[in-house]
């Protein structure tokens, strides 16, 4: 059993060094370092060590691609959509939208650049975060991507006309395209000697899930149940999503990672975050993690109500959990 958290928000290398021996202390094993388009344009010697920090204080270095191309999840805007526009998923009634298609190769070749910079650092894992195509929130009915990349791709492995309206096949061309994709961004990290883990969105069909575990340079399949955030029963939601997790893992003898969520977390509901972290731990999840860290005090659009409050609780649960590992 392994323990991480997300960290973000800093590139002032003493104060990084301070967290980071934090951390150790505390009982984590792992951090995941998200790694921006931004951060990789004008930080990126200053993320190489944060690596060698990381390492350096006895604790795993991880890598997330947060934000790029829009096609990762995280709270980071993407350059690259506009630089390249031809990368740019297409929706439904033919509108560009600010997100990258796995099926386009200008978009794959950024992001073996990428990759290279991650490998580089000197970094344990790639941490491919909520890999997905592009949800209108604001206009229901609409989906991508029907982008020339993926008319060419449907064409070929359907030898028959991409449709108009949604169907099962569509749905089914979409999963297919993410593990493509991630087929393709696995092997890459593989040849460059970093290790892979990938988080799937909950509520992912456990088939899905099962052909992202059958990735051959895949060691960690990861899923994030943010009960409090999709508005779900927090205790059910984690158990039911952790053991469809298991079922898929266990087929190709890939590990597990259950995410907790701790940001946007009213006061009222740190009991129920604490009580949601023993299940996967009861359960025999291979490691458990928390986003992020201090429970996010710092970027205010989603920081904890109480955040020093919360983030106490969670120090507390994983130093007694880390005596009894």
């Amino acid at each position: 059993m392994k323990f991480g958290v997300s960290y973000f928000g800093n590139r002032i290398l003493e104060y990084v060094e301070t967290d980071m021996r934090l951390l150790k202390t505390i009982g984590f094993d792992f951090v995941v370092h998200t790694y921006s388009e931004n951060d990789f344009e004008f930080y990126e010697k200053t993320m190489h060590e944060i690596v060698k920090i990381t390492k350096d204080e006895g604790l795993e270095a991880w890598l997330d691609p947060w934000g790029l191309g829009g096609f990762f999840g995280g709270e980071a805007y993407s350059s690259w959509v506009l630089k390249y526009s031809n990368i740019c998923q297409i929706d439904s009634i033919f509108e560009r939208v600010p997100a990258a298609c796995p099926n386009n190769d200008m978009f794959r070749k950024l992001i073996s650049t990428w990759i290279k910079s991650a490998a580089e650092s000197g970094a344990d894992f790639i941490f491919w975060d909520e890999p997905h195509f592009y949800q209108h929130f604001s206009k229901s009915g609409l989906w991508c991507c029907r982008c020339a990349s993926c008319v060419k791709k449907f064409n070929e492995l359907y030898n028959s006309k991409f449709p108009l309206k949604k169907s099962t096949r569509i749905k089914f061309f979409k999963m297919e395209s993410i593990i493509d994709f991630l087929s393709f961004a696995t092997d890459t990290a593989e040849k460059e000697n970093i290790r892979n883990a990938i988080c799937i969105l909950p509520e992912a069909e456990e088939s899905f899930l099962t052909k992202v575990a059958s990735l051959p340079n895949l060691e960690i399949l990861a899923t994030d149940p943010y009960g409090i955030l999709f508005g779900k029963p927090l205790k059910d939601y984690v158990k039911n999503e952790t053991r469809k997790l298991q079922r898929a893992a266990k087929k190709y003898g890939k590990k597990t990672q259950i995410w907790t969520q701790a940001f946007k977390v009213p006061h009222e509901n740190h009991k129920e975050v604490i009580k949601a972290m023993d299940i996967p731990l009861k359960l025999g999840a291979d490691s458990i993690a928390v986003w992020g860290y201090k429970a996010c005090k710092y970027i205010s659009s989603i920081s904890s109500e109480f955040p020093d409050e919360l983030w106490g609780m969670i120090e507390e649960w994983v130093m007694k959990n880390e005596e009894n590992k």
